[in-house]
C-alpha cells in the first residue's frame, strides 16, 4: 500500500487529521516514518524505499481514517455510537425480540425506546389533565 494511494494532499481535512494522528501517536511511530509522510504531504515525494513499518503505519492510518469518516457520517445521519453493558438475560431477550420481528438489534432497541417514551409521555399527559367535576 503506497502513501499516495491513501493520502490526498489536496484534502485539507485529511492532512490536518494525519498531522494530529502522527502527533498523538508519536510514541508508536519512528521519526523516519513520520518524516516520510510529511515529505509526501508537503512535496508530493514518495520514497522508493518501502519498509514493512511504513506499510503497517499506512494500513493503520487508513483504517483509522475510514473509521473517522464512518463516525462523521453516522453523526450527520443523527446516529451516535453507544457502548453499554447488558445482562446476559436482557441480551438474550433483546436478541429474541429482534429475531421475532425480523429486525436488527439496534432497530429493535430503538423501537422499544420510542414506544416506551411515547407511552410514558401519554401517561404523563393523562395524569396532568384536570379532573372534571361531576355536576349533580
Amino acid at each position: 500500500m503506497a502513501i499516495d494511494s491513501f493520502i490526498d494532499r489536496n484534502n485539507d481535512m485529511q492532512v490536518k487529521w494525519i498531522e494530529n494522528y502522527l502527533r498523538n501517536q508519536s510514541y508508536n511511530i519512528q521519526e523516519s516514518l513520520r518524516m516520510e509522510i510529511y515529505e509526501y504531504i508537503e512535496r508530493g515525494r514518495v520514497s522508493a524505499i518501502r519498509s514493512a513499518d511504513l506499510e503497517l503505519l499506512i494500513t493503520k492510518m487508513r483504517g483509522a481514517w475510514r473509521q473517522k469518516i464512518y463516525r462523521d457520517n453516522q453523526k450527520s445521519n443523527g446516529k451516535r455510537a453507544c457502548s453499554f453493558t447488558l445482562s446476559n438475560r436482557s441480551l438474550r431477550h433483546l436478541n429474541k425480540l429482534a429475531k421475532d420481528i425480523g429486525a436488527p438489534i439496534n432497530s429493535t432497541l430503538e423501537e422499544i425506546i420510542e414506544d416506551t417514551y411515547l407511552r410514558n409521555k401519554e401517561m404523563q399527559q393523562i395524569s396532568r389533565k384536570p379532573k372534571q367535576k361531576k355536576i349533580p
